[in-house]
């Protein structure tokens, strides 16, 4: 009888949790996924087409599995267990590579582990036969561009990274020689971000992230200084400070590879004075570098997001530099890092990201009209692979 009671107790339990698992799923679903850190699935509109091709199936499985309660807490729960057994894999691995000399790419997921302890997480390098239509369509719109702004000067900066070498074969993509040679911008005012070995690439980029860290992306502000042909002064190093020894970069959102971590260095550096504005409004600066150097209380994880600024549609910089030209530059996330050393050099300095221009400014972005209204004189692209391959990253001319 007791025996027949719990298991009733338990059935209703079962029943109780799925029924309010559903409701939560209809009625009060989650907007994002925090874990994966994007918007969450939800219950599908009802659909016959839908229901017989299978979609809706498909679409009631991914609501259910980000909507229920615990759904996070389990994935992130089995992410860590598989992500742990990797680690202990991957040991192994190391210690069999040191003792035979050999190297090769260890795939976990979608991603890759490669070097001395299997402990960089890259993607995988680029077939240039796959990419090459994608970057003729970009190629064409940044040659209209340039065509509708013959007064400005325009520089192009590529920057390499691990998905433009093999680091096995040492074969490069040639991504760059091919837009160096069908991009109308003079070959003196092109430049890359060379990346010819993996030890480069280690010294230059983070290990569980897909930005460069604190070596690259100074690194690729002298270089851009020599590029513009800027003669002053860079801004200086400073100290070099760890703000973190847990650091999870963007690749560890990959479940085999979630519990990877890493220290996060920076560069303490002196900016002179400016006034930015982010997406039209005033703001106190971009980024929290202060805030992490000073240890202020309540500040979130650090991220290369969080610390050197995020993604903004606009951001503009003005140092109040009258007899410097101002610079307009169309890039994507990497260019976060280098902003403000850039800015230092500028009368002013206009950002624009082309992902989020329209949704944060409420319009479309037409470089003719931008340029002329703010009497810019150069403009810079900057970015790696997928801001040459990504048409949401060319502007209206």
């Amino acid at each position: 009888m007791a025996k027949k009671i719990i298991n009733a107790v338990f059935v209703a339990l079962v029943l109780i949790f799925l029924s309010a698992g559903l409701l939560k799923t209809a009625f009060f679903p989650n907007d994002i996924n925090e874990l994966e850190n994007r918007k969450a699935n939800k219950l599908p509109s009802p659909s016959f087409s839908a229901f017989l091709d299978g979609s809706y199936q498909s679409s009631v499985r991914d609501a259910l599995s980000d909507q229920v309660f615990f759904a996070e807490s389990m994935k992130e729960l089995y992410n860590r267990v598989n992500s742990a057994f990797v680690k202990l894999s991957v040991s192994s691995a190391a210690s069999s590579a040191v003792m035979s000399e050999v190297r090769e790419y260890i795939k976990v997921d979608d991603m890759n582990l490669y070097g001395k302890n299997y402990d960089h997480i890259l993607y995988n390098p680029t077939v240039f036969e796959w990419v090459v239509d994608m970057l003729d369509v970009n190629i064409n719109g940044f040659n209209n561009i340039i065509s509708a702004l013959p007064e400005t000067d325009f520089y192009l900066y590529y920057v390499e990274k691990e998905t433009d070498i093999n680091f096995v074969t040492g074969k490069k993509s040639g991504i760059f020689e091919y837009l160096s040679e069908n991009i109308n911008i003079p070959s003196e005012k092109e430049a890359r971000f060379e990346v010819n070995d993996f030890e480069e690439f280690s010294k230059c980029f983070y290990r569980t992230d897909h930005h460069w860290n604190e070596e690259g992306s100074y690194r690729g502000y002298i270089e851009l200084l020599d590029l513009l042909k800027i003669s002053d002064l860079p801004i200086e190093k400073g100290e070099k400070i760890k703000l973190s020894d847990s650091f999870a970069g963007s690749k560890t959102q990959s479940p085999g590879v979630s519990s990877f971590r890493e220290d996060f260095y920076a560069y303490k550096l002196c900016y002179p004075e400016m006034t930015i504005c982010q997406n039209g409004e005033k703001t106190e600066d971009f980024g929290m570098q202060n805030e992490y150097f000073e240890k202020k209380a309540d500040l979130p994880p650090v991220t290369y997001g969080n610390f050197y600024g995020g993604d903004m549609g606009e951001i503009i910089f003005d140092t109040g530099n009258t007899e410097k030209d101002s610079i307009l530059v169309l890039g994507e996330s990497y260019d976060n890092a280098i902003l403000k050393l850039l800015a230092s050099h500028f009368d002013k300095t206009y950002s624009v990201d082309m992902r989020f221009y329209n949704a944060y400014m409420g319009k479309d972005f037409n470089i003719s009209e931008y340029v002329k209204e703010h009497s810019i004189d150069t403009v810079l692209f900057i970015g790696n692979i997928d801001f040459f391959i990504n048409e949401e990253f060319i502007p209206e001319y």
